[in-house]
């Protein structure tokens, strides 16, 4: 199997009333797969 490289970007927002992150290919035009946001409330991330 060829050798492939992958390059992806994390990003963590987290604040005092929600969190949310945000995942993207690697590479200037790169697509954002999915972006995350949960409150603080019991069971609401996943």
């Amino acid at each position: 199997m060829k050798d492939m490289k992958k390059e992806a970007f994390i990003g963590f927002d987290v604040s005092k009333n929600s969190h949310a992150v945000a995942i993207a290919e690697g590479g200037r035009d790169g697509e954002v797969r999915g972006d995350y946001r949960c409150g603080l409330v019991a069971g609401s991330c996943r």
